[in-house]
């Protein structure tokens, strides 16, 4: 997406996300982040920040979004996006350090640090 920034406090990005494809599972080691679904339909898998500690008692849930619901993800939350259709999302978060995200899952070859963190996929119930 495009970076946009709002203030030097918050900044926001516009994701477009194509049917079938997925963001990297990541998350956030200070940043805070809302996500609306401005367009289309999202499949968000995500956890809460006590997950990579114990994943039976913080396990790792499936969210179905379409356009107009919003999601907050904490930081140190893991979560990935997964696109039903075609899809528009506006990211804002609170903290735009660069060395602040942590990829554990990539599908675009990008650097992953899966062996440090082990994600748990939830079982196929959504919510």
């Amino acid at each position: 997406g495009e970076e946009l920034v709002f203030n030097g406090i918050f900044h926001g990005k516009l994701l477009k996300i194509d049917k079938g494809n997925r963001t990297s599972l990541k998350f956030n080691n200070m940043k805070n982040e809302m996500f609306l679904v401005y367009q289309g339909k999202v499949e968000l898998t995500c956890s809460d920040e006590r997950h990579f500690e114990d994943p039976i008692q913080h396990p790792s849930r499936v969210y179905n979004l379409s356009a107009g619901e919003f999601i907050n993800v904490q930081a140190g939350c893991p979560y990935q996006f997964n696109a039903l259709t075609n899809c528009l999302i506006f990211e804002i978060g609170d903290n735009n350090a660069a060395s602040n995200k942590v990829i554990i899952d990539d599908d675009y070859g990008r650097q992953t640090d899966s062996e440090t963190y082990v994600f748990i996929e939830p079982d196929q119930k959504k919510e």
